[in-house]
């Protein structure tokens, strides 16, 4: 899921966006792929410690931001792209934006479309892994000129994962236009 999701943010190369580190896994994956920049937003300080300790042992330029993507400085992009593998924070987030949106990623779209450049690819996973409601489609289409997705199955959490649920996902792609 993590090889996959890099692969889509790093498709044009350049200056990356991850907003959540989380294990560090989608991060290697990221430079793998040969990026110019890569720039973490994460909230929980003892994750972006270790993301701080990870980033020093890299040969690619890359800086972590701590704190919540919501209050990241304006001028932090562009990006070409931006992979978003966050959760709610708390039950407000939860409520808001798992119960009452089609999709957790959609109140993160129109701040991701700002620090896009044009033809920039924002990816996040979702579990509408036979097809995107149509809600979840208007919310992509209402703020980027295009999107595919596609399913990966067979999965299986690392062993020291503690949070995984499903054993397949989907992985969107959204391209601004």
């Amino acid at each position: 899921l993590m090889k996959s999701m890099s692969r889509v943010a790093a498709s044009h190369g350049g200056h990356i966006l991850e907003v959540g580190f989380g294990m560090g896994i989608s991060a290697g994956y990221l430079h793998d792929a040969g990026i110019e920049t890569h720039t973490i937003i994460e909230a929980n300080p003892e994750v972006a410690a270790r993301a701080k300790e990870w980033a020093l042992r890299q040969e690619t330029d890359t800086r972590v931001v701590v704190g919540r993507w919501q209050d990241a400085p304006s001028d932090i992009g562009p990006f070409e792209g931006i992979l978003f593998d966050t959760y709610p924070a708390d039950e407000h987030e939860y409520e808001q934006h798992v119960l009452h949106a089609p999709t957790f990623a959609e109140h993160f779209m129109p701040w991701a479309v700002e620090h896009l450049v044009p033809g920039g690819v924002l990816t996040y996973y979702t579990m509408e892994v036979d097809s995107l409601s149509r809600r979840h489609q208007r919310a992509l289409l209402n703020h980027f000129e295009s999107f595919h997705v596609s399913r990966i199955e067979d999965l299986c959490p690392p062993a020291d994962c503690t949070y995984w649920w499903a054993n397949s996902m989907a992985v969107v792609g959204a391209i601004r236009g």
